[in-house]
């Protein structure tokens, strides 16, 4: 009978989560406050994004594959959205390619 190895998450992925588990925080708390009634798309498409983007980061603090693979998909979706609104920044972009490239050096230690 084998010993199971408890798989830990390196101090890297635990810095890069926390950081984008504010920044969706923030944003998912901005797109709240700021919701014009009744309908406004752009708040409610934020707060889709943040909620998905908090549920991904669990996954990858978690060691999870299918967390990584959730990043990457809204990270792809959450730029074509900007592009096309005109509301790029450089800053969330760096955040997330840190996270996916940091994500996928542990990629064979994920579950």
């Amino acid at each position: 009978m084998e010993i199971p190895i408890r798989k830990t998450t390196p101090n890297f992925i635990i810095l890069i989560c926390l950081l984008g588990l504010a920044s969706f925080a923030v944003a998912l708390y901005t797109s709240v406050t700021t919701w014009i009634p009744p309908f406004d798309w752009h708040n409610m498409a934020i707060a889709v994004f943040s909620v998905i983007g908090l549920v991904g980061l669990v996954g990858l603090w978690r060691m999870r594959r299918w967390g990584l693979w959730l990043i990457t998909g809204l990270t792809v979706l959450i730029v074509a959205v900007s592009l096309a609104d005109g509301i790029f920044t450089w800053y969330s972009t760096i955040l997330q390619a840190m996270l996916i490239v940091g994500g996928f050096a542990f990629y064979e230690q994920m579950s």
